[in-house]
């Protein structure tokens, strides 16, 4: 019976859906509440992604004008105006937000501000691709070897940063994991750390990452891969990633449950 496999390849930048809402309130004033949706975005360009600023005031006012204010990474003085808007029914209000580091929101009305609330930013992926070679054969990863022998699996993809941070983030090293298992009905629970690979030199704004990791196929049995690529977060010195000192999301362990790559997850 030939051996068949299914291929799963996770990256770093999960998206990190933190949910983040609160309510604030003056005494001569409304309440405010207000969340960021999601908390973490991913860095891109020409057409950068947003999150939605979002909340409601406690009145329920429709067509009060609301402010929203901002204050970038490193976070000190003032805060600064940035747009108002207008609230719909139920006195909701909805702003699109597109930051290249770390931000810091609030909204303000008729004497009142909401608790302040925090976006963070990933640097994007972008142009992946993933291949395999053997003795005598080559192919995609979409369609993996049958034939018993030893293989490498080529997996490269592009991180795209802001120019502020670019130099830094760079420069640091990413963590490679991987894990093989045969006649498993689904992906494997835990990855090892391989090792490290390099970011070469890729566009104007980003880097170029290649992974050359090496599996088995079994003669008679099934198989399947996971390889996860991460970089440890750089927030606390650059504003750029999750919030926390470097390794602090899990990034550069010897092992590591799949989970943190999934949808939804915080790695770095």
């Amino acid at each position: 019976m030939p051996a068949h496999s299914r291929i799963t390849a996770a990256v770093v930048i999960t998206l990190g859906f933190l949910a983040a809402g609160g309510y604030a309130v003056a005494r001569s004033g409304p309440s405010i509440s207000l969340g960021v949706h999601p908390a973490t975005i991913f860095f891109r360009q020409p057409t950068p992604n947003g999150a939605n600023v979002s909340g409601r005031i406690s009145r329920g006012r429709q067509g009060a004008r609301v402010l929203l204010q901002f204050r970038r990474w490193p976070f000190h003085g003032p805060f600064k105006s940035a747009t108002t808007q207008r609230t719909s029914r139920g006195g909701r209000f909805n702003f699109v937000e597109r930051p290249s580091r770390a931000t810091e929101y609030r909204v303000s009305f008729s004497g009142s501000t909401s608790a302040t609330k925090t976006l963070y930013v990933y640097p994007g992926f972008e142009n992946s691709t993933c291949t395999w070679s053997g003795a005598k054969s080559q192919g995609s990863c979409a369609h993996a070897p049958s034939t018993p022998g030893s293989y490498t699996m080529h997996f490269s993809f592009d991180y795209r940063y802001p120019a502020a941070v670019l130099s830094k983030e760079r420069s640091l090293p990413v963590f490679v994991y991987f894990a093989e298992c045969f006649g498993c009905t689904s992906a494997p629970g835990t990855v090892s750390r391989q090792g490290t690979v390099s970011q070469a030199k890729g566009g104007s704004d980003s880097a170029h990452v290649s992974v050359n990791q090496s599996f088995t196929v079994k003669a008679g049995q099934s198989y399947r891969w996971y390889l996860a690529p991460c970089t440890k977060t750089t927030e606390r010195g650059n504003g750029f990633g999750l919030p926390g000192k470097p390794g602090s999301h899990h990034c550069g362990r010897s092992t590591l449950a799949t989970k943190y790559f999934e949808h939804g997850r915080e790695l770095g």
